[in-house]
């Protein structure tokens, strides 16, 4: 028998490298004649770094920027894979995880501190690749840009700081004047399809996950909705289309502004990683994340994974840290999903515990077949 492990990290508690290990050596306790291949993955999202690490080399060094607020110094991680190409994650630089429950906010928070990472290569590499998921902002990338040289003004010519709710502020917008230089050089990994506007859209989905309430959810709608209203105006640009909305809407302003160009984050490291290879003539394939829900199919791994084992007729198990009731949809994609968490438990708990719940999930998930 031959099992591949391919999953994603699961936010805030473990990593994709450490959830491949778990499984492999549970699947090793209950039958260590078994053949296993582990290809840690991730779709743009936490982890990337660390995925494309794994497949590609290179190396990783840690720079000083700013946290998701703008108050304080971290050192954020930064892929350099040769002489023309670094990879910068926004969830290690901006990121949620960054953040304690009661400190997230998007109306407070923003992509800057991504901005000083990709502003210390773009004028002297010919490629940065931003892997956008996982970030804790909604500022339309409003931080990167003023990083790299953009500045945001408001009616009364005052200069705006770059975080979400001062979006619907923007009055005018002064360029770099190298803009030629850094155009066209981003490539962003987006890890959902999500357009920009509309019910789908950013502002919508995103801000309460990333801890706004209702009030702060209708000011970054409108304040996205503004920015979009300029940028269009500006650039001649419409940065409204599927993948604009991943990341507070990154992809979109970026794509308008600084001629990015975006690919879906699950397929281009899933094909980097040489997944559809490695798991040829696989009997099962184990992938999963923190939680599958109504955004999985919206292009998470789990999702890419699932779809790539069906087309070849692989039986694929999704292990998850939660799997809420409503989404019985995601089993039309999987054979068995089957979440870490199986009784009431509090989160903190779980997620100390990741280890344990992990090995007991795997084991119970493969005794049909083991």
């Amino acid at each position: 028998m031959k099992i591949v492990i391919a999953p994603n990290s699961f936010k805030d508690s473990i990593s994709a490298i450490e959830v491949c290990q778990i499984i492999e050596n549970t699947i090793k306790e209950m039958d260590n004649s078994i053949e296993i291949i582990k290809i840690p993955l991730a779709d743009g999202g936490d982890g990337t770094i660390d995925a494309l690490h794994n497949s590609l080399g290179g190396k990783i060094r840690k720079y000083k920027t700013l946290s998701p607020k703008l108050d304080k110094n971290i050192y954020a991680p930064v892929l350099i894979l040769d002489n023309k190409s670094v990879v910068v994650e926004i969830a290690s630089s901006s990121g949620l995880n960054l953040l304690k429950p009661n400190e997230r906010d998007p109306l407070k928070t923003g992509s800057y501190g991504t901005g000083l990472l990709i502003d210390k290569f773009i004028r002297i590499y010919d490629e940065i690749i931003l892997a956008v998921g996982g970030s804790s902002t909604v500022d339309g990338g409003m931080g990167i840009l003023d990083a790299v040289g953009f500045k945001f003004y408001n009616n009364r010519g005052k200069i705006l700081t770059p975080i979400g709710k001062n979006l619907e502020k923007i009055h005018k917008i002064s360029q770099p004047k190298d803009l030629n230089r850094i155009k066209g050089k981003i490539k962003i990994l987006a890890d959902v399809q999500n357009p920009l506007l509309g019910e789908n859209g950013t502002a919508k989905v995103f801000s309460k996950q990333k801890g706004a309430s209702k009030k702060g959810e209708e000011i970054l709608a409108r304040g996205i909705k503004h920015f979009y209203n300029i940028t269009k105006e500006i650039t001649g640009i419409n940065p409204d289309f599927s993948m604009a909305g991943a990341s507070g809407g990154i992809p979109g302003f970026l794509t308008a502004w600084l001629n990015a160009k975006v690919i879906d984050g699950g397929k281009y490291i899933i094909k980097t990683a040489g997944f559809e290879k490695k798991s040829e003539n696989a009997d099962i394939i184990i992938t999963g994340e923190g939680k599958i829900d109504c955004q999985t199919i919206f292009g998470k791994l789990p999702f890419q994974i699932a779809l790539s084992s069906k087309k070849r007729g692989i039986k694929t198990i999704a292990l998850t840290g939660s799997y809420p009731n409503d989404n019985e949809v995601n089993l039309q994609y999987f054979d068995i999903i089957y979440p870490l968490v199986t009784y009431p438990m509090e989160l903190q708990f779980a997620i100390k515990n990741v280890k344990s719940l992990l090995k007991t999930a795997t084991r119970r998930a493969l005794w049909h077949y083991i």
